[in-house]
């Protein structure tokens, strides 16, 4: 058993895991990292199905608000043991998987193996970065390992639905504070998009589609594709109908009528054709329509056109970091 520094061009880290997953037969898997990611979680999840490593218990910490909520979510759902960590004078910081019979620290003595170093369960800690790691399955070194891990779980908490949730929104609150090159960096978005969408429908306070397609003479009507559509009905309580809406442009309220398909999970959006914006986007047949939760205490919802540039350049960049993005065939849009 010896340190291995991975990312240099060997076998990355993961390829290391599942060769010595390979060589043993272990009963449970326990992980404790202080960063989690969906992509981490989904390797680690079919890598335990295929070798039928049923029980599995994991430690996730919450320090800095990285730990992505959808990979807590997907261990739970995989049938995994979660707790999670978020020290207050200090932070949760080890990296630690170890593999064994038993959680039983003297079952250590049957084969196993753990990886002890620098990195964090993320697809770039497993694939691309430089991470140096003792892995291997010298008896002594499991043994310890697992006494660690007993020891971190002990003093960890059960993620419940409740906690879930509030960090799901403490965590959508953050990305949304994160330069999009931040968000990048950290690895928010590392699968998947649906998966690993940063600000959940749920929390989200903005919505834009794109402005290349849209009907109606006397005003001019927009649809909201289905995943933005669902983050307006919840900023709008459900309903549709005529609301009034404020049009930051010239700080004028209008009444428009938004209503919601059953049959397509869509809304359309009927803006009168003199709201700032709308004679340019009838001629160009671009830009950027944005609503989002109006101010406090007044109407539910604001609208603003935002023509190419800086402004629409930052919105489509954030929701393509936060992984908040889609497109039908004839526009993008996203939510943040």
């Amino acid at each position: 058993m010896r340190l291995e520094v991975s990312g240099y061009g060997d076998p990355p880290l993961k390829a290391r895991v599942e060769a010595e997953l390979n060589k043993c037969t272990p009963g449970v898997l326990g992980v404790a990292s202080a960063f989690v990611s969906v992509g981490g979680v989904l390797w680690l999840r079919d890598l335990l199905v295929r070798r039928r490593v049923a029980q599995v218990r994991m430690v996730a910490g919450l320090n800095h608000v990285i730990t992505h909520p959808n990979a807590l979510r997907l261990a739970r759902e995989a049938g995994w043991a979660v707790r999670t960590a978020n020290r207050k004078d200090g932070i949760f910081h080890p990296k630690l998987l170890v593999a064994a019979r038993d959680w039983d620290v003297a079952d250590a003595e049957a084969p196993g193996f753990a990886v002890v170093g620098s990195a964090n369960l993320t697809s770039s800690a497993l694939e691309t970065n430089i991470e140096a790691n003792v892995v291997g399955g010298d008896r002594r070194i499991v043994q310890s390992s697992l006494e660690g891990f007993n020891l971190i779980w002990e003093h960890s908490d059960d993620l419940t639905a409740e906690s879930l949730t509030n960090y799901a929104a403490l965590f959508a609150e953050e990305s949304r504070r994160r330069a999009p090159s931040e968000l990048r960096s950290l690895g928010i978005q590392d699968s998947g998009r649906e998966a690993n969408a940063a600000v959940d429908a749920d929390f989200a306070s903005l919505i834009w589609v794109g402005l290349e397609s849209f009907t109606g003479e006397h005003t001019l009507q927009v649809e909201i594709p289905r995943e933005p559509a669902a983050v307006l009905r919840r900023i709008v309580g459900g309903g549709d109908g005529t609301l009034p809406i404020l049009c930051e442009a010239d700080s004028v309220v209008r009444d428009m009528l938004l209503r919601f398909y059953e049959d397509n999970q869509m809304f359309r959006l009927n803006i009168p054709n003199d709201t700032p914006g709308v004679d340019w986007v009838r001629k160009e047949r671009t830009g950027l329509l944005v609503l989002s939760r109006g101010p406090e205490g007044g109407v539910a919802l604001r609208l603003r056109v935002v023509r190419p540039g800086s402004e629409a350049d930052e919105l489509q960049n954030r929701s393509s970091a936060l992984g908040t993005w889609g497109h039908t065939r004839t526009r993008f849009f996203g939510w943040q």
